[in-house]
């Protein structure tokens, strides 16, 4: 078996286009964001899933996501920062053979809206305004809690790093452990009071406790840009054409169809069956 080390992804890898993928839509207090890529399956730290028309500025939305020790010294019994988990994606990289297509790694994309407290941050109050949204990205992403020789997060706003995609404004924040994985945060505005969240974790594509080889980091990444690329947030509602909801295509339709058939033959064949006892009964 051919094993994940550097060596094998500097090799030609392949992902599953998102163009195969279910694509996801969104509304968010009349803002819609529409996404493709397979979602991960719920588990006991991702199990909670908010409704696909969701009211961003009703807090009681954000609960079921706030840390019960959570520190709530905010107006209105808020804490600094509140989090609304929309989605969590994943998907491989494969190295392709004659024989087999082999996993060398794998990535996981979380989706998330943050609303910071209004008086926790009162220099703050528009996140249009570029200025504003600059600083509120650095606050909500730099980690002063933590030891800095260990972990890596912003230490000054110039480690911000910013890039406009699709004519709209990101800036990205590098997260993780020196030794041990790396995140990268995107962030946008999305109204005034809030930010979209875009974490982009890779795993298994470096050896742990080295810098991320930039060959390597280049073409992993290059599967998280084509993701972006297809990524949209359309705050003209003349243009919001989709029904918040998911539409399957791809591998998952044909699972679907499958699914739908196995249920319809099962439940034929149930239906036969009690025919069947009812005519023994003559």
């Amino acid at each position: 078996m051919l094993g994940t080390s550097p060596e094998n992804v500097n090799m030609n890898i392949c992902y599953t286009p998102f163009e195969e993928s279910p694509i996801s839509c969104f509304n968010l207090s009349g803002t819609q964001l529409v996404f493709s890529g397979l979602k991960k399956e719920s588990g006991p730290f991702n199990n909670q899933t908010i409704s696909y028309q969701t009211d961003i500025y009703d807090h009681r939305v954000y609960e079921p996501y706030i840390f019960i020790n959570t520190e709530r010294s905010y107006k209105n019994n808020r804490p600094k920062i509140s989090y609304l988990n929309i989605s969590e994606l994943w998907w491989r990289h494969f190295l392709s053979s004659r024989q087999e297509a082999i996993a060398v790694g794998n990535c996981s994309v979380r989706i998330r809206v943050i609303w910071p407290a209004p008086d926790a941050f009162p220099e703050i109050s528009n996140f249009e305004d570029f200025d504003q949204f600059e600083k509120g990205c650095f606050e909500v992403s730099a980690c002063i809690d933590e030891e800095s020789e260990y972990f890596l997060y912003p230490k000054v706003a110039s480690d911000l790093i910013h890039h406009v995609i699709n004519e709209r404004k990101w800036i990205q924040a590098n997260h993780g452990s020196y030794s041990v994985d790396r995140e990268y945060s995107f962030y946008t505005a999305i109204t005034p009071s809030h930010l979209l969240h875009i974490s982009f974790r890779p795993q298994g594509y470096w050896s742990q406790g080295v810098e991320p080889p930039k060959q390597i980091l280049d073409k992993v990444f290059a599967s998280f840009w084509d993701f972006m690329d297809k990524l949209s947030i359309i705050e003209d509602k003349s243009q919001q054409t989709r029904t918040p909801g998911i539409e399957l295509r791809g591998e998952m339709l044909e699972r679907h169809r499958l699914k739908q058939e196995q249920a319809a033959s099962e439940q034929h064949a149930s239906g036969w069956g009690s025919e069947d006892h009812e005519m023994s009964g003559w």
